[in-house]
């Protein structure tokens, strides 16, 4: 809605105009933090409705933006609160000064209101509407036998029975449980080699032979692997066991029986 209203009627984009519309500045879409005028204006118009640092009676030297004194009363202002100085002076840098006393404005205004925009709740998230497919209009069968097609679904003339197999695909491949599995098997493979840079340790000559022997040889590893985990879980057994023996007083020693 701000965009559209910016793109029409030779009104400027500048990055300040959302915060200026929420608020409320009466010219937020034809601000132009360089024209001078527009500048002391703004300033004005921000401590007088918005940040109110001053008494009525001390705003008066901003007020009169047309004043010999206005620099400096601005200078005054901004450092009573406390505006970080940028380069060679703050006056040379007026976008950095506006996006601070728009910060400081909009600060300001959720702890005036702070109760009210607590209690608001984001709208509730529409549920999905289901399309109904015309399978009878030629147009989106061609257009389901092409993403058949594209996700490798097995042929199939009747378009219900392709529809409800399309669907399956999509759920299995793109569905919530499908990316989660697919990000845990990513963040997994960084871990692993690759079949390719599994050193095979000898070669036969031939690329299918030498393929074999490596396929074999990581099974090979593998099962090494598994009868290691059982070795290392039987110690851990029997540590557990032999490092925490029971006594028994009446036996007259310890351990078990």
């Amino acid at each position: 809605e701000i965009l559209l209203g910016m793109s029409s009627g030779g009104n400027s984009i500048t990055p300040f105009s959302r915060k200026l519309h929420i608020l409320g500045y009466p010219h937020w879409n034809k601000f132009n933090p360089e024209d001078e005028k527009i500048f002391r204006t703004f300033v004005a118009w921000i401590e007088e409705t918005k940040i109110r640092h001053y008494t009525i009676g001390q705003r008066l030297p901003l007020r009169k933006v047309d004043g010999t004194d206005w620099r400096k009363a601005f200078l005054s202002y901004l450092d009573e609160l406390g505006c970080p100085t940028v380069g060679g002076g703050k006056e040379k840098y007026r976008e950095f000064v506006v996006d601070f006393l728009l910060a400081k404005a909009v600060s300001l205004e959720y702890c005036d209101k702070k109760d009210e925009y607590n209690k608001r709740c984001p709208p509730p998230r529409a549920k999905p509407q289901s399309v109904d497919l015309d399978l009878s209009d030629e147009e989106v069968v061609r257009s389901l036998k092409a993403l058949a097609i594209i996700l490798q679904a097995p042929s199939c003339e009747d378009p219900k029975a392709l529809l409800r197999q399309v669907d399956a695909i999509i759920e299995s491949k793109f569905g919530a449980a499908a990316l989660r599995r697919a990000k845990e098997s990513s963040s997994r493979s960084e871990n692993q080699a690759t079949f390719d840079k599994c050193p095979l340790g000898f070669t036969t000559g031939d690329p299918l032979v030498d393929r074999a022997a490596r396929i074999l040889r990581l099974k090979y590893i593998n099962r090494l692997r598994y009868l290691q985990s059982r070795i290392n879980k039987g110690l851990t057994e029997a540590q557990e066991i032999t490092a925490n023996p029971k006594t028994d007083s009446r036996l007259g020693k310890v351990g078990y029986s």
